[in-house]
């Protein structure tokens, strides 16, 4: 369930302890970022018990664009206050205008009438934030009705406390039935609807709803963001988003992932597809502004330790209205995002059906480990959370600036502890506490470390997590309490993650039982996917026989999940259920 950087390669097999790191941000900066971006889009999901097949599409001619010097991760900073083009004032303004240019005088019947509100939310806390997020609603943590000096991951406004949720901002329909949280009304809207390829004219006149939505921007000052070419032309914009594989030595496309575009409150967004390319029937006459999230059309989210938000914000900048692409290499802030998004994808490809809903990961660069805590699940009581996430962090303790800190010799609580420090050291749990909060509002299922990883590594070990997931969704929260506290015990004993035998932990047996099946899967998906030739590293639960088992076909994935239940405690009762339910596989392998 916390999965080492003992993986992995044909070469590399030998024991690598955790890597401990100083936690050097600002706790309450961290907090502000929980609130900043809660982007939602309708999931959809398949599975097959065949293995997808690798798409042969060469995607290695992709033009790489230059990252070194992209602003992700940074704070959102704004320029002026605009004004807003498509606020009905200035909408009926330039309607009147263009039916005096006409020679048709505005009659009362063609006064426009509003089809959006122009609002932000406050959200005071975690019961609002869920209810903001079932509303389906496209948030930004910034006014859209301002000009952006540099772009960024995230924005507080200077008026919030930082360690409170800041404004959400975003458009709703006319007549919507506002949800138990803060609002406010700041315009009301006309917002002209996309038009097919012939256009349509308003009633009467000789003028489109596109000349409408051009003469707003003049009217409104912003005429300059208009595009001047000879046909005024508007273009439907398309593009690939590619990630670099450094193995293969290609550019693979970046699958699933949201992609925004628009202007102030007109936007729309898509999903790409399985090679990263994206295309919308939306036209823009402005170039408009483009943004990635990592909240998947197979249903999972990806976010992050250094913004905190459940689905991770790359904003491109402004762009040509007829589309953008762009590649992520090695060393982009979004790089390791896109690495494990496409190995997410992969699986859930597979088996989703097979995984829980709304899965949420994180990935975190200071740490080479992996997690499956399935806290968004409700596994674990929140000061359980700050204890896997500092057995996470390290091993034999936590390197600060004073020094190596040795973990308590207190007993673990296996129920309901109150303090962090019971079952941590105090030096650790000063440092962890101030983020538990944080981690128990987002509750992140999975964590994936992408600290030196390599685009193999950061795939082996999210097929491995979200394997556990599998894994998960067949025995009960009190299972996996136990997994976890098994995993902890061993790390306050100096044994390692998994302890150095059976009987370390009185959960030894359930940790032998989930770590065989997670290393075995992370080694099979990535071979099956890229031919890579990896097995797992050598460990007392055997992962080299599970996943020997696997790649030869004797037992397929499925049908070894199969007989993972709740009742399956220990490598024994695990080898007996699978021999006893499928006869080629071998008997007192473990």
């Amino acid at each position: 369930m916390v999965k080492t950087s003992e993986k992995f390669t044909l070469v590399n097999s030998g024991g690598v302890k955790l890597k401990g790191f100083s936690l050097t941000k600002n706790s309450a900066k961290l907090m502000v970022n929980v609130f900043c971006l809660f982007s939602v889009f309708n999931a959809t999901t398949s599975c097959t018990d065949e293995l997808v097949e690798d798409s042969t599409d060469d995607l290695g001619s992709a033009e790489a664009v230059s990252v070194d010097k992209e602003k992700f991760g940074n704070t959102i900073i704004l320029g002026k206050k605009l004004n807003n083009p498509y606020s009905l004032k200035n909408m009926q303004a330039a309607y009147d205008s263009l039916c005096m240019a006409s020679g048709v005088a505005t009659r009362s019947v063609d006064m426009l009438q509003p089809t959006h509100l122009y609002v932000r939310f406050l959200p005071k806390d975690s019961v609002d934030i869920n209810r903001l997020d079932k509303e389906k609603l496209d948030l930004f943590c910034y006014p859209l009705d301002y000009d952006v000096e540099q772009w960024g991951d995230y924005y507080h406004d200077p008026s919030i406390p930082e360690d409170q949720p800041t404004w959400q901002y975003t458009r709703v329909p006319v007549g919507y039935d506002f949800p138990d949280v803060q609002y406010e009304i700041l315009d009301t809207c006309f917002i002209p609807e996309d038009e097919d390829e012939v256009e349509t004219r308003m009633a009467g006149n000789t003028f489109s709803l596109g000349d409408l939505e051009d003469a707003a921007y003049e009217h409104s000052g912003n005429g300059d963001m208009l595009v001047k070419d000879e046909l005024r032309a508007k273009h439907s914009p398309c593009g690939t988003f590619t990630v670099y594989n450094s193995y293969t030595g290609r550019y693979e496309g970046v699958a699933g992932i949201a992609v925004r575009m628009g202007k102030f409150v007109k936007w729309f967004h898509v999903y790409t597809d399985r090679d990263g390319y994206y295309f919308t029937k939306a036209t823009f006459r402005t170039d408009p502004h483009y943004w990635i999230y990592f909240d998947n059309k197979k249903g999972f989210k990806i976010g992050s330790w250094s913004v905190f938000a459940n689905a991770r914000l790359c904003a491109m900048g402004k762009h040509s209205n007829k589309g953008y692409s762009h590649a992520f290499n090695k060393g982009s802030d979004m790089w390791a995002h896109c690495a494990v998004n496409n190995a997410a994808y992969y699986m859930y490809e597979n088996f989703a059906s097979y995984i829980p809903s709304d899965m949420r990961l994180w990935v975190i660069d200071k740490t080479d480990t992996g997690c499956a805590a399935m806290l968004n699940h409700g596994t674990a009581f929140k000061y359980k959370a700050g204890v896997v996430l500092a057995a996470l962090l390290a091993d034999a303790g936590l390197n600060t600036a004073a020094g190596s800190v040795p973990p308590a010799a207190n007993p673990i609580a296996t129920t309901g502890a109150t303090t962090i420090s019971a079952v941590i050291s105090p030096a650790m749990a000063a440092i962890v506490a101030p983020l538990v909060p944080a981690i128990a509002l987002l509750s992140p299922d999975i964590i994936v470390g992408s600290k030196d990883e390599s685009y193999y590594g950061l795939f082996e070990t999210t097929c491995h997590e979200l394997s556990h997931s599998m894994h998960f969704k067949k025995v009960t929260k009190v299972f996996w309490n136990h997994y976890i506290d098994g995993i902890v015990e061993c790390y306050l004993k100096g044994k390692g993650t998994y302890g150095e035998d059976s009987t370390t932990s009185q959960f030894s047996g359930i940790i032998g039982v989930g770590e065989t099946w997670g290393y075995a899967m992370g080694n099979y998906m990535l071979n099956q996917k890229y031919h890579a030739g990896w097995y797992p590293a050598s460990y007392w639960f055997k992962p080299n026989s599970t996943f020997t088992q696997l790649n030869n076909g004797t037992i397929t994935p499925l049908q070894f999940l199969s007989c993972m239940d709740g009742n399956v405690k220990n490598l024994q009762s695990l080898n007996a259920s699978l021999s006893s339910k499928y006869p080629k596989f071998p008997k007192n392998i473990y």
